[in-house]
């Protein structure tokens, strides 16, 4: 009986059908691409780095979802906090600190003003934040032509090299990994504390759960939304200059169909697109998933275009163990 009860709550977590998916791509891609160096560093490395660019966000963005609210604009957000690190840098010649600075502040107002048009307009996220995604594109696409010229900016790092800052985004740790995998994992661990430890936590999954009866309870549902659209903007800021930091570039065109990727991560881990149940873990390992997936599809000799049509299936795979898991959650 209790290892009956024991599995049932296993299986109840919304973690569960993450890992499981995550467990079963592993044994296939080692089984069928183990010969081809699959088990490696390199490609355990590679898979680490694929996840970190959807990873990031989506663990922040999960406890949005989980209020109920998503924020479309994410991928063309990338592009522009990280085009406006370069320009920055670059062409106005700021100092690092100072450019991060103002990457940081344009993503958290811009997540302010979006998170105030949905509370206070009553208006869907997914139209506010839909139109912020061609906002923000044309956006990074006027300023690259008229202020830049160009777009894409180079040569980022060339003066960073003895920039301590630098390394905080860009550095290494045991000689391989980015260190943008530890930036991955602290932030995983935040929201997970925030959601899972705090009062505010309990505040995200009411609003997502309940709104209207959560706001007669006393919970600020407005200041919750807006919170959350500020801090999945910040997060996207962060994922920017990791990239840019990392590559030594930034180009108007990065993010593309980002947020469809982050979507798809969310909802793998375990996340209700109806909102009110979730975990950032999930995610984590939904992250992991998506990286292992692209990785192992390129590693058995499939043709990358395949990749969306293969990422389709696993959504729709993934929508129905979530909907297991949520009826399980009620017995």
């Amino acid at each position: 009986m209790y290892r009956s009860n024991f599995f049932l709550r296993l299986v109840k977590r919304s973690e569960f059908g993450s890992v499981i998916a995550l467990a079963v791509l592993w044994i296939l891609f080692s089984i069928i691409g183990g010969g081809r160096g699959f088990n490696s560093l390199i490609i355990f490395k590679s898979i680490l780095d694929i996840s970190v660019s959807t990873g990031i966000i989506g663990v922040i963005a999960t406890l949005l979802l989980i209020s109920g609210e998503f924020d479309l604009s994410v991928g063309s957000m990338i592009g522009a906090t990280g085009f406006l690190l370069a320009l920055s840098i670059v062409e106005w010649g700021l100092p690092l600190w100072l450019a991060l600075i103002v990457i940081f502040s344009f993503a958290i107002l811009y997540g302010f003003l979006q998170g105030l048009i949905v509370v206070k307009g009553r208006l869907p996220s997914i139209i506010v934040t839909l139109g912020g995604l061609f906002f923000l594109r044309g956006l990074t696409f006027g300023i690259s032509i008229t202020v830049a010229n160009k777009s894409i900016i180079g040569a980022i790092d060339s003066n960073l090299q003895n920039n301590w800052l630098y390394y905080i985004f860009a550095g290494k740790f045991f000689r391989v990994f980015n260190v943008s995998i530890i930036w991955w994992i602290v932030t995983a661990a935040i929201a997970y504390y925030i959601l899972k430890k705090t009062r505010f936590g309990n505040w995200i999954f009411a609003t997502g759960g309940n709104e209207p009866a959560a706001r007669a309870l006393g919970v600020p549902t407005d200041r919750v939304k807006i919170i959350l659209f500020v801090a999945t903007s910040a997060s996207v800021a962060l994922l920017a200059a990791l990239q840019v930091l990392e590559q030594g570039s930034a180009d108007t065109l990065r993010g593309r169909l980002k947020e469809f990727e982050v979507v798809i991560t969310m909802v793998i881990g375990g996340t209700l697109i109806s909102g009110g149940y979730g975990s950032p873990i999930g995610t984590f390992f939904g992250a992991l998933t998506i990286g292992l997936l692209r990785q192992g599809i390129y590693m058995i000799g499939i043709p990358e275009e395949w990749y969306q049509a293969v990422l389709g299936i696993v959504l729709i795979i993934a929508v129905l163990i979530n909907r297991t898991g949520q009826r399980l959650e009620r017995l």
